[in-house]
């Protein structure tokens, strides 16, 4: 739990640390942390039920309903972005949700 407070402290707090990937990392060390304080919760208000409650074939089934989520939620990407070759070896991302797609420059796609 420190390690991932520290993390949280590092990246929210210095600004030359806010990167992409590096929200990602905060992103991780919160979820780990509210993780970690629900278990710890559990283990010491309910010490006998925390037992039947946190079963290994619970926390397959949950990991694998996060995971579902996690596809049912991102397949839209799927279908409306593209991507579109331009000359000069440029790939630029496209969205199909207009009926004609254009590039970054506003140019219509034959």
């Amino acid at each position: 739990m420190v390690s991932n407070s520290l993390v949280i402290a590092v990246l929210a707090l210095n600004r030359e640390t806010q990167t992409a990937t590096n929200f990602f990392l905060l992103n991780l060390a919160v979820a780990d942390l509210c993780v970690a304080l629900f278990c710890r919760y559990l283990a010491l208000v309910y010490p006998l039920l925390s037992r039947r409650l946190l079963t290994i074939r619970k926390l397959k089934i949950t990991i694998i309903i996060v995971w579902i989520l996690s596809a049912v939620c991102c397949f839209p990407r799927f279908i409306i972005f593209g991507t579109v070759n331009i000359p000069m070896d440029l790939v630029y991302c496209i969205t199909y949700i207009s009926i004609r797609p254009h590039t970054m420059y506003g140019t219509e796609q034959d």
